[in-house]
């Protein structure tokens, strides 16, 4: 049929009216920092970026990119694995999740989809549980009535099912054990060898995170020998230990500045030279105040390198001699110093 030239300009109008109201599928690039950091075993950084990509392309028709700082930890255990992200957008903003799954690759998998919808937008503590994402309303339905072990569907025949758990809640406190050997000074006339076994119980994150710790401390004992005769000198004591700090020297390394004490006993056991079978033991209770520097470098999340030194004062000085006549076999000094190599391990 012919339009006249007015039906000709309606009916342009009327076309670019259509074309502008219909929904344009560009959307900005998204683009983002990864930080990848995975345990042996785990998949690689490759494989994560494209189930990232994955389920970025699922979205993009409702969620526009923003310009984020991602960091990824991937820890394997023999009982399952964790998955944990943190995410620091343009603005500021800072997102931390973390999932657990029975196998490296599935946690993994669920933390690629937690982390594709909070760069996308969304906050990631109120990401949907990985097994059912929902990529638009015209598949949610259909994905909430399949079970939750059942394989998801994704429109990327790269990306494998995701089968992640639910996650745990992740607690706040962390609970170690330690082994340590050093000497000290103050327990007798040279170098006394010292072994301790600790626990602590610390907060997970932050530097302003307390770290308490309890300690039993022995010391090796110490023989010494002069024309007066000979006397063996032994320590052992408790330790209770608070370090208020704990402050990042880099990105598995801390330093924790510490106040302790030691409460216990120190023996002295004298034999005269002219009198062997005379000799005298005398045991009396110790007290010290310390102030302690901690390093700890952290090894695969689990094991830690630590290393002490100490500044000490003992608040018993005591002064030990054979009698008749009077003659000093050892003064504890006014100030004292120790240091100590250990390792410990913690629950993750």
């Amino acid at each position: 049929m012919n339009l006249g030239r007015g039906s000709r300009s309606a009916a342009a109008l009327l076309l670019v009216v259509l074309a502008g109201a219909r929904p344009s599928r560009a959307q900005p690039a998204l683009t983002y920092d990864l930080d990848y950091v995975a345990d042996v075993g785990c998949p690689e950084r490759a494989a994560f970026e494209a189930w990232v990509q994955a389920q970025l392309r699922e979205a993009r028709e409702t969620t526009p990119g923003a310009q984020a700082h991602a960091a990824v930890r991937l820890q394997a255990a023999a009982s399952g694995a964790t998955a944990s992200v943190e995410l620091t957008r343009a603005d500021g903003s800072r997102y931390q999740r973390e999932l657990s799954g029975e196998s490296c690759e599935a946690a993994a998998q669920g933390l690629a989809f937690v982390l594709a919808y909070a760069l996308g937008g969304g906050d990631a503590e109120d990401a949907p549980v990985p097994e059912m994402p929902q990529e638009s309303p015209a598949t949610a339905p259909a994905r909430a009535a399949a079970p939750v072990s059942a394989p998801v569907e994704t429109s990327s025949p790269q990306v494998a099912p995701i089968v992640a758990s639910a996650p745990r809640p992740r607690s706040s406190m962390r609970w170690g054990a330690a082994l340590q050997l050093g000497a000290r000074t103050g327990l007798g006339p040279t170098w006394t060898w010292v072994e301790a076994a600790a626990l602590d119980l610390r907060r997970r994150d932050g530097v302003l995170a307390p770290v308490l710790r309890v300690a039993v401390l022995h010391g090796e004992p110490i023989q010494r020998l002069d024309a007066a005769g000979s006397t063996e000198l032994s320590w052992l004591a408790g330790r209770l230990e608070l370090c208020p700090l704990q402050l990042p020297l880099a990105r598995t390394l801390k330093a924790l500045p510490c106040l302790a004490t030691h409460v216990g006993r120190i023996t002295a056991e004298g034999k005269p030279t002219s009198a062997p079978e005379l000799g005298r033991r005398a045991r009396e209770p110790w007290v010290d105040a310390a102030a302690a520097l901690r390093l700890e470098l952290s090894l695969f999340g689990v094991l830690q390198l630590e290393a002490q030194g100490e500044l000490l004062a003992p608040l018993t000085p005591y002064r030990f001699a054979f009698d008749h006549p009077d003659t000093s076999v050892y003064q504890v000094p006014a100030l004292a110093t120790a240091g100590y190599l250990g390792l410990g391990a913690y629950l993750p």
